[in-house]
């Protein structure tokens, strides 16, 4: 594998196989419910997020999830940004001091009426069907569900366009890799192989 020269800031872009080739239970049988799933039948998608969460809170990091956050730690947030496409919180749990999440958290509910309101933290079951504390609105969870748009995309992009070295794991390639100007080094690297460069460029 080549190794990437110094660097002044790094921008690390992960996708799903970032959690899928670690040495833990992956969550194939969870899938996202749709928006109008969320409308038609609150209770039910609470009770299929609940199962979903929990069956993921009891997991722990693999060891990419720890590289990537030793990583972190070992220079500054500033230099070294974490963007992920996972929901699992699972590079925050490895002690990751800033992550970008693109699509959002199993572990927030937000406001169904307006986004702006504060999100609720979550870590077990909902159990039953929690309102907003400013409007008295519905929660749903704050995830991306089919057909929405990705969040965080003007901080992920500010990342990718000050940033002179792009590692992408668990991914080929994404959309966001727009904001990356022409020239910019880009390494793909497979969650297994991608342990020993982290440890590498972490020094």
């Amino acid at each position: 594998m080549t190794r990437p020269g110094p660097c002044s800031r790094l921008a690390v872009l992960c996708g799903p196989r970032l959690s899928k080739r670690e040495p833990h239970r992956t969550f194939s049988p969870f899938v996202r419910p749709t928006p109008d799933a969320i409308r038609r039948d609150p209770d039910g998608v609470r009770q299929h997020l609940d199962a979903w969460r929990t069956a993921v809170a009891t997991q722990l990091p693999g060891p990419l999830h720890e590289a990537l956050a030793r990583l972190q730690q070992s220079r500054t947030a500033r230099w070294c940004t974490l963007i992920t496409r996972t929901i699992d919180g699972l590079l925050q749990k490895a002690a990751a001091e800033h992550v970008i999440e693109l699509e959002g958290s199993l572990f927030r509910l937000r406001c169904l009426q307006d986004r702006s309101h504060p999100r609720v933290e979550i870590f077990g079951a909902q159990r039953h069907l929690r309102p907003c504390g400013i409007c008295g609105g519905p929660l749903r969870p704050d995830v991306v569900l089919p057909g929405e748009p990705l969040l965080a995309l003007d901080d992920a992009r500010r990342a990718l366009s000050t940033c002179d070295l792009a590692l992408l794991v668990g991914l080929d390639t994404d959309p966001v890799l727009e904001a990356l100007p022409p020239g910019i080094q880009r390494l793909v690297i497979d969650p297994g192989p991608a342990v020993s460069l982290v440890h590498q460029l972490a020094g």
